[in-house]
Order: structure tokens, then C-alpha cells, then sequence
């Protein structure tokens, strides 16, 4: 993408759209659907979708993820090239090569792939009843499903980010996609998640089947963050608190990791 650095490029965006998988606030990864980042940014509304333009500029060391007006985007490393929004609602010009179904149509939430269905079946009923489909293409995964249990569990004082479930067809890619995140936010040992940071080895009904990591949130702009994984599914879910501590991030991952 490197010959497209400071071109510019219309996307149209319909109406009825849904959430795909972005990285970044207000600059964004390249392969980031323009159309969620445009909602997350403000310019234009899922509902009535709408003209955006974007400029492709120079990679960045670290994009930060957010959540804005109902998009919750993420933070990633050092990329190669970036987008940012120019304008909304102007005449429409030629996009990148024709850009993708993914690009130009968010898939909608609800069911939609049997790997996602499927995915389904092994969350508490309590949260997935609240999730949606996101494209599995970014995250070379299965399936994923975002949730947002807010209000739904634990405690009303708690503001749950968003709860996901990420599943791979290879137990080796979840425990390399953990240790991305012990690389990412730095080795931090404990005893104990509901005493602070900590990684541990994580067990359900008394059986090892993972890690669990529990860390304080610099990334995300919440408060605390956990990860999972659950190597019978091969499995690997998060847990993001804008406000909550880590007893309280401990109570939501045990909701979160119960199954049916």
C-alpha cells in the first residue's frame, strides 16, 4: 500500500449496516473496515450508512483501540499503513481496486455462520444472549463472537467493556495469540487475579484446561483487562472493565467462562 500513501478514496457505505473488525481511533490499520471505523469516528451512522472518504498515510508503531459511539475498536502493534477520515457525505470517487465486501458491508449481527453458531453453544446463555458476529477473517480465527453483558450480570456499579470469544482451529494458535498479549502489556506475575496482576494457570471445576491473565488496562482506556483460554475449545476470550477492580474482573471471568 506503500505507492497509495497520500491518495484519497470514497467508500460508500449502505444503510442497515453492522460491526466489523477495526483497529485503531481516528487512525486506523489499512485493513480495517472503513465503514465500522467511519461509525466509530463519527462521520457517518450504521443506520443510515453514507459517503466517506478516507487518506492512506505511513504505518504507525501502535494504534490505540477505543470505544466510541457504540464501536468498540482495538489496539494493535507496528503496521505498515494506515487510513484517516477527510470528509462524509460527498460525491463518491473510485475506492482502493474495488474494495471488498467486507470494506464496503460490515456483515450484520445476529447468526450468520454455522462456526459461529456453534461458538455460541459454548457461552453462558447470560452472555450469549448479547453477542454479536464478527468477521473471523482478521483474527485468522473460527469464529468470534463480541458481547456486551452490561447490566445483565454481577453488579450495575460494574461497566463491562465488552466480553470475547475467539475460536481457532488450532490449539497452538490460542496459546500464540496469549503470549502476544503477555508480550504486548509485559510479564506480570501473581498469586491471586483478585489481588492484582497476575497469570495463572487457569482452572474450571478443578481441571487445568488454559491460562488465565488478569492485568491493569493501558491499552483499551478501561480499567482492567483479562484474558482466557480454554484449550478443549481451543479458545481464547477477553474481559475489558471501564470501571471495576480486579475482584470485580474476577467475578465477570467467572461468569464468562461458564458454560451451558
Amino acid at each position: 500500500m506503500e505507492e497509495r500513501l497520500g491518495e484519497r478514496f470514497t467508500y460508500h457505505c449502505p444503510p442497515a449496516g453492522g460491526a466489523s473488525v477495526v483497529w485503531g481511533t481516528d487512525t486506523y490499520t489499512v485493513d480495517s473496515s472503513v465503514c465500522t471505523a467511519a461509525v466509530h469516528a463519527g462521520m457517518i451512522g450504521f443506520d443510515n450508512g453514507g459517503d466517506v472518504t478516507i487518506e492512506v498515510e505511513e504505518g504507525r508503531d501502535a494504534y490505540t483501540g477505543s470505544q466510541r459511539n457504540g464501536v468498540s475498536t482495538l489496539a494493535y502493534g507496528a503496521y505498515d499503513s494506515s487510513f484517516v477520515f477527510v470528509s462524509a457525505g460527498g460525491p463518491r470517487s473510485t475506492p482502493v481496486a474495488a474494495p471488498s465486501a467486507t470494506a464496503t458491508t460490515p456483515p450484520t449481527s445476529g447468526t450468520g455462520s454455522a462456526a459461529y453458531a456453534e461458538l455460541l453453544t459454548h457461552i453462558h446463555p447470560t452472555i450469549a444472549a448479547t453477542c454479536r458476529e464478527i468477521d473471523p477473517a482478521a483474527a485468522g480465527a473460527l469464529a468470534v463472537a463480541n458481547c456486551a453483558p452490561e447490566d445483565v450480570i454481577i453488579d450495575p456499579d460494574i461497566v463491562i467493556g465488552d466480553v470475547v470469544y475467539v475460536r481457532y482451529s488450532e490449539v497452538g494458535e490460542v496459546r500464540e495469540r496469549l503470549q502476544s498479549k503477555v508480550e504486548e502489556y509485559g510479564e506480570s506475575l501473581g498469586e491471586d487475579c483478585a489481588a492484582g496482576p497476575a497469570q495463572l494457570l487457569n482452572d474450571l471445576s478443578g481441571e487445568p484446561v488454559g491460562r488465565l491473565l488478569c492485568l491493569e488496562d493501558r491499552l483499551y482506556g478501561g480499567t482492567v483487562v483479562g484474558w482466557w483460554t480454554d484449550e478443549r475449545l481451543n479458545l481464547l476470550g477477553s474481559v475489558l472493565l471501564y470501571e471495576g477492580d480486579f475482584a470485580d474482573l474476577l467475578n465477570v471471568l467467572d461468569v464468562a467462562q461458564a458454560r451451558p
